[in-house]
């Protein structure tokens, strides 16, 4: 513990009762107070709240309380002359007296110490609490707030201490979701209590972990790439904070199967000799004959596929490319259709062959 010079100590208290005695300067000090923003719970109307606040000098200068305002004239502080003065590295308790008379339903109210308080003068102390009307039923409404607390282990895990030697919570900033009473009408009174959860960005702060192939993570965004597999595929990102863990599953389905698709093209080119003399002769032709493949209706493969060929008289003799055709021993023209047939597609093309009938008679 710091040693604090007496006549340092008398010259601050002369200052601070208007003095002249001293002329030292007093320079701003920090200052810290324990559970500045509370929760109380519910009061009956014109019940007194009594309020205590732990303010400790944590600076190398004196504390000196100049000023004392609320936002409510029945907020009533208790301090006496000598209790305006912390020094460094002491703690006061700073006491007031809440009157809820005038005050129905929920209501938050600030308290503003002013003083050579670092960094802007000023120190905010702010509380709420529910004020309650006196019912007019059987049980009343502390009775039965008592029956919801003793429910609500959620409430009662909140509490900063024994409820009956604090008579308030605090707000547990390591938690990632918090939930404070909030209250509802009831009779067409403002007086029930739920559950309010509040939540807390803690993102930044959490020790994240889980990866998978085509996923990333930047903060709280994930990427995820194109799935070239027909498998689906999932990642699972857990992220802690203050003992407790979240968890997210990012699933992305496998992209379709291919439809694979085909096309023919079966086509004949030039035809000659298909005229044929009575002594016979030959008929030759061109033939494109070729498959396309299609996937997801975009062509991706091109390729030559083979035909047959036959004819529907015995004359003919067919080829792929020609054929071969016999001579007429008669005196008739005749004719004659070679058909052209593609693998797999079962696609036909047809060319008709006319030969002219014998012109002159053998005489054995």
């Amino acid at each position: 513990m710091r040693k604090v010079n007496i006549i340092y100590v008398v010259c601050v208290l002369l200052c601070c009762l208007g003095l002249p005695a001293c002329k030292k300067n007093i320079g701003l000090t920090t200052v810290s107070v324990a559970d500045s923003v509370r929760h109380y719970y519910p009061l009956i109307a014109g019940q007194v709240l009594n309020l205590s606040y732990e303010i400790e000098n944590t600076g190398d200068q004196p504390l000196i309380i100049r000023d004392i305002q609320s936002s409510c004239g029945c907020i009533v502080p208790l301090l006496k002359q000598g209790e305006r003065m912390v020094l460094p590295e002491r703690k006061a308790r700073l006491r007031f007296r809440y009157e809820s008379a005038k005050n129905i339903g929920y209501v938050q109210h600030v308290i503003r110490i002013y003083g050579n308080i670092h960094p802007n003068g000023m120190v905010k102390l702010v509380f709420d609490v529910n004020v309650v009307p006196h019912a007019d039923y059987t049980r009343d409404y502390e009775e039965l707030y008592k029956e919801e607390v003793e429910r609500s282990a959620l409430v009662r895990g909140l509490v900063d201490g024994d409820e009956s030697e604090k008579g308030y919570y605090v707000d547990d900033v390591s938690r990632d979701t918090q939930s404070r009473p909030k209250y509802t009408k009831w009779n067409g009174i403002t007086t029930g209590t739920t559950t309010e959860y509040r939540s807390v960005d803690v993102s930044s702060s959490a020790s994240w972990s889980g990866s998978a192939s085509g996923f990333s993570r930047s903060g709280t965004t994930v990427t995820v790439a194109a799935n070239g597999s027909t498998s689906s595929r999932n990642c699972t990102y857990t992220a802690s904070y203050g003992g407790k863990s979240g968890h997210v599953t990012i699933h992305q389905d496998g992209k379709p199967a291919d439809v694979i698709t085909y096309g023919y093209i079966f086509t004949l080119g030039a035809v000659s000799g298909d005229d044929v003399v009575s002594t016979g002769g030959t008929v030759t032709y061109s033939v494109t004959s070729q498959k396309i493949t299609y996937t997801n209706g975009s062509e991706t493969s091109r390729s030559n596929i083979g035909w047959s060929a036959s004819a529907n008289v015995s004359w003919i003799s067919a080829g792929t490319n020609s054929a071969t055709v016999s001579e007429n021993p008669t005196t008739s023209d005749r004719s004659g259709t070679i058909t052209l047939t593609q693998n797999e597609s079962g696609r036909k093309l047809s060319i008709t062959v006319y030969q002219d009938r014998k012109v002159s008679v053998d005489i054995n």
